[in-house]
């Protein structure tokens, strides 16, 4: 069985949702090999933070750096947060090595779907630096549509969303929610179901949208993130497109 997922900003790239899953179970299997073992902590904040845990366990992983919290702490709370959602080393394993299914089920699934009465916006503001942020929707109104046509919101004026809608197979629903921070004790984003149109029939969907004490106004895509929704211009219509292109950068807004 599977989940009708709609995917929008960087996640309209096939290659990148195709990764996602499978980069998502090797961290966490990394990770529990560091608590399990006699390994450090990887140096790279990248690395380091993308458990997506919750803000409890990473001011934990700080505290273990400077010393003022034990190995022990940390796998206790982390067993407990994989134990709550019905993961084990050994089920990890199992969904590694069968994450071909997951990587196929993106490849042949991907499709364009249409959600009408919904914006897309840049409104999701990044933790380090609250003028940058990512996408999000949101539902249409007079005063969405004010604040995107006199620049306070960055975003698509058209009111439907163009994206891609994948099949995921159920076994990984849950990485793919931890990818989103779905299950972090003060979580960024809540999932939704709505309906899209697929090839003019319609399709029940879940997607994940920003949490309202997470976004904001005059927030702004950095370039590299808006090269990533464009990577999704193949689904994208001509004036959709051209919508999105017209969208301001970070780096244009500080210049």
């Amino acid at each position: 069985m599977s989940k009708n997922y709609l995917g929008y900003g960087s996640n309209l790239s096939g290659k990148y949702m195709a990764e996602r899953v499978p980069n998502k179970i090797k961290a966490i299997l990394e990770h529990l090999d560091f608590l399990e073992g006699e390994g450090e902590l990887p140096k790279d904040e990248k690395a380091l933070w993308s458990m997506k845990v919750g803000d409890e366990y990473e001011k934990m992983l700080k505290d273990y750096l400077d010393g003022n919290a034990t190995k022990t702490e940390l796998r206790r709370y982390f067993g407990a947060y994989l134990e709550n959602l019905g993961l084990t080393r050994k089920h990890l394993k199992k969904l590694l090595g069968a994450s071909q299914k997951y990587t196929d089920a993106i490849s042949e699934s991907r499709k364009r779907g249409i959600l009408e009465g919904y914006h897309l916006v840049i409104n999701k503001i990044f933790e380090k630096n609250p003028k940058q942020g990512y996408a999000n929707i949101v539902e249409t109104s007079p005063d969405v549509v004010e604040a995107i046509r006199n620049g306070e919101l960055v975003g698509v004026i058209l009111p439907w969303v163009e994206g891609a809608v994948y099949e995921i197979p159920d076994e990984f629903w849950v990485i793919l929610e931890m990818t989103e921070g779905i299950h972090k004790d003060k979580p960024h984003y809540h999932e939704m179901r709505v309906t899209v149109k697929v090839n003019n029939r319609d399709v029940q969907v879940v997607t994940f949208a920003a949490n309202p004490d997470k976004t904001g106004y005059g927030i702004y895509p950095t370039k590299s993130y808006k090269d990533k929704i464009l990577e999704g211009r193949d689904l994208f219509s001509p004036k959709y497109l051209q919508e999105v292109e017209r969208m301001p950068t970070y780096e244009e807004a500080v210049r």
